[in-house]
């Protein structure tokens, strides 16, 4: 994914694996809980002033979901301004119609879906000598939307 990201255009950098894995003890001591639940960080162009908050999973777990909220809250919260605007992404292999039984619950709230018919269309674009930009941008904020109702 952070291949693909980058290949449409966004500068990203993949957070995940080891950065996990080495800081779990000292962000044990500082706040309690080992775990990160973050993989890729995504910018578009530097005026477009956005930053996408990805995790990958193959899995749609409550867990996963209150990861990249917690994350995307503190990130907020230290910004503290209101021209970034910080998404939350869940990029995913589940099935669309699990994530549409969730997505009425508080635990979908402000989580952006990214499902696999999303990153085929974006590799198609690709392979048709697209750079699609726009269109990466508008699916991890959740704007463009395939399937998810």
């Amino acid at each position: 994914m952070t291949i693909l990201l980058s290949i449409c255009g966004l500068r990203v950098v993949h957070v995940g694996d080891e950065y996990e894995e080495v800081t779990k003890q000292s962000r044990h001591e500082k706040y309690r809980k080992t775990t990160i639940g973050l993989d890729i960080v995504a910018m578009p162009l530097a005026e477009d002033k956005e930053i996408f908050l990805c995790q990958c999973t193959t899995d749609w777990k409550s867990e996963k979901v209150a990861d990249i909220q917690d994350i995307s809250f503190e990130l907020r919260q230290r910004i503290k301004s209101d021209e970034v605007k910080i998404y939350s992404v869940l990029i995913t292999q589940v099935e669309v119609d699990q994530i549409t039984r969730s997505k009425g619950s508080t635990e979908f709230e402000g989580v952006n879906a990214v499902i696999i018919d999303d990153v085929i269309m974006l590799l198609n674009e690709i392979l048709n000598g697209n750079k699609p930009y726009e269109l990466a941008k508008s699916i991890l904020s959740g704007q463009f939307v395939t399937s998810i109702t």
